[in-house]
């Protein structure tokens, strides 16, 4: 009799060991994503962005979250330097829902393959031409973001984009007035840093 309840308990002991599943095998919907901070469950943004010297002016942008308080942001774009490449490392102060950041940036914009038609509003519509050259800069950033429990986005931030070189584009035909070539410096040259962005984090 002894030996049989001995035998019984230990099934049951077996029994209760092999049922037993480790916390690695949990998701983390089956630990309570409450608890957990939102760029730990949604470690992915997808969003559009759209600014003046912003990371990539006008395009798509895909932030990666490496832990919650650090972002990377890669995207792909058309500018006034035309198509630009762009990468950017973001701190984010908070890992709640609303947060604001410092980023530090680097845009590269490839230039335009050809000659580009303009006129001077300075000086009564003369036509002129300008040619872009690949243009490197380094963009200086802070704003916030927000990013919803079910994966809504929106980032703004300001700063500051300084042009890695001295030239980035050349006058190729007529003589534009220096007003002229103010905005030009201006739309080529360094500059603030003024976008916004809109996407889904998932």
């Amino acid at each position: 009799m002894k030996r049989f309840s001995f035998l019984v308990l230990l099934l049951m002991l077996a029994n209760l060991v092999t049922s037993q599943t480790s916390y690695t095998n949990f998701s983390k919907e089956t630990i309570n994503t409450d608890q957990l901070p939102i760029r730990d469950v949604r470690k992915t943004a997808a969003w559009f962005n759209l600014g003046w010297n912003g990371i990539v002016g006008i395009g798509p942008v895909i932030t990666i979250y490496a832990v919650p308080k650090i972002a990377i942001d890669a995207g792909l774009g058309l500018s006034s330097t035309g198509i630009k490449l762009s990468g950017r490392g973001r701190y984010l102060f908070s890992v709640k829902n609303f947060t604001p950041f410092v980023g530090l940036g680097f845009q590269y914009g490839f230039g335009s393959s050809r000659d580009i038609q303009l006129t001077d509003g300075f000086n009564n519509n003369e036509p002129f031409s300008v040619k872009i050259f690949p243009s490197p800069f380094l963009q200086l950033a802070g704003g916030f973001e927000y990013m919803a429990k079910k994966g809504f986005f929106v980032l703004f931030n300001v700063g500051y984009a300084i042009l890695l070189k001295d030239d980035n584009y050349k006058i190729t035909e007529g003589s534009p007035s220096p007003d002229q070539l103010r905005v030009l410096d201006i739309s080529y040259g360094s500059g603030i840093v003024f976008e916004g962005g809109i996407g889904y984090a998932f």
